[in-house]
């Protein structure tokens, strides 16, 4: 299957179009392109398969995003030229996309989970939930609202992002080290 390599990195909930202004971004954090038709995605309330938004490509490179939106989508987001896009079958991403729906990411057997959002939350109408730290597991501090003046970041990096320490800080320290241990050839 595809693996804990595509992550949800991004989800508005509470667009200023609850018809067709819904969005799921996936983040291929992978060395490989993953193929993401026949993946699906739950709300909580009903699952579906992905598809291919108007007929394009589905396959997304390694380091890329990808959109999952409304099939009605209609234009509510600037999207950036190559965006792989994604729908589902019917008009909704899952039974409509609320404030407090969760979101899960299943492998091609709709059943073996790739990732998920058990948290969520109304980041306010027209502002998206971002991953902060794509490395990170599906935690409350690890989702924020997206401070972007637009309210989302569709196709683009998160604006809450993680930032590593910079290389040369002072702040960075050791803090414990095993010299002697029992196992002297596994337990340094």
């Amino acid at each position: 299957g595809v693996g804990s390599n595509l992550v949800i990195n991004e989800v508005m909930n509470n667009p200023l179009n609850e018809q067709n202004g819904e969005f799921i971004e996936l983040g291929n954090s992978s060395a490989a392109s993953i193929e993401l038709a026949g993946l699906f995605i739950s709300d909580g309330d009903q699952t579906d398969e992905l598809i291919a938004y108007n007929a394009g490509p589905t396959l997304l490179a390694s380091g890329q995003v990808a959109l999952i939106l409304d099939r009605d989508f209609a234009g509510n987001y600037e999207i950036p030229a190559g965006t792989v896009l994604l729908t589902t079958a019917d008009a909704h991403l899952g039974n409509g996309l609320a404030v407090t729906d969760p979101i899960a990411l299943y492998e091609a057997d709709g059943v073996s989970p790739i990732d998920t959002w058990t948290v969520p939350f109304n980041p306010g109408n027209g502002v998206s939930v971002e991953k902060v730290n794509v490395a990170v597991n599906d935690t409350v501090a690890n989702w924020q609202a997206n401070d972007c003046a637009s309210g989302s970041s569709p196709g683009l990096a998160n604006c809450v992002s993680y930032v590593p320490i910079p290389a040369g800080t002072t702040d960075l320290y050791i803090s414990e080290v095993m010299s002697n241990p029992l196992d002297e050839a596994t337990g340094e």
